[in-house]
């Protein structure tokens, strides 16, 4: 209480919440005993309103580089609402695991997240949001968003397609993709294969080289 302009100050210690709904009351008893009712007002703090996603809502052909999805509130939310059970990040419909500490806190309201292993290839990203980070006041419907990545396709073959002239000593077979591709599964048994005359050869291990999305293999009797 400051008596030179009659001011009482006061905060709650654990700080206002947002999107919440407050009300003041002084009793009656501050005013003396003419004061016949306690001096009250309400106010409410700042809804976290919704104010952007990247990448947007049904976009595809996302790189798979991206560094993380992100989402931009008007104001802040409560640090105790930043946390994974209210981020859930899906793969296809499959909830993932994110980083160490997202979401992130990027400051002035915005947050970011992506999953821990990594964007994949050619998947649909969903983003769903618990809406009790926007408080009491705010929505009570799920903040959510979707996208996709890039699906490679194949852009350059060597030999080239249709070619009846290879020569036998140029065994080495490439692929050029538009995009990355998945590496695991270029490893994986089966999912490579060069057929002569209908039988499956035996192979070098598949190269990919992620600069320029080339992969590179070789049978390794060479060809006949």
């Amino acid at each position: 209480y400051n008596p030179d302009d009659n001011t009482v100050t006061f905060a709650p210690v654990a700080g206002l919440r947002a999107g919440t709904g407050y009300q003041v009351i002084l009793s009656s008893a501050l005013g003396g005993p003419l004061r016949q009712s306690d001096y009250s007002w309400a106010f409410s703090t700042a809804v976290p309103q919704l104010e952007g996603v990247a990448p947007a809502d049904g976009s595809s052909g996302v790189d798979i580089g991206l560094t993380e999805a992100v989402v931009d509130f008007s104001v802040a939310i409560d640090a105790d609402q930043a946390v994974v059970d209210n981020f859930v990040l899906l793969q296809d419909g499959l909830a993932v695991a994110l980083r160490d500490n997202d979401p992130e806190d990027r400051g002035d309201g915005q947050y970011g997240l992506a999953p821990a292993v990594g964007w994949q290839v050619g998947s649909t990203y969903t983003v769903q949001i618990s809406p009790s980070v926007t408080g009491p006041l705010g929505t009570d419907q799920p903040i959510t968003w979707k996208f996709s990545t890039a699906v490679p396709e194949a852009v350059e073959f060597t030999p080239a397609a249709g070619n009846d002239a290879v020569v036998p000593s140029d065994a080495t077979v490439s692929i050029v993709f538009d995009n990355a591709i998945d590496d695991a599964a270029l490893r994986t048994a089966g999912n490579v294969q060069l057929l002569e005359e209908g039988r499956a050869l035996e192979l070098s291990e598949p190269a990919y080289n992620p600069d320029d999305n080339t992969v590179t293999f070789a049978p390794v009797a060479g060809l006949r």
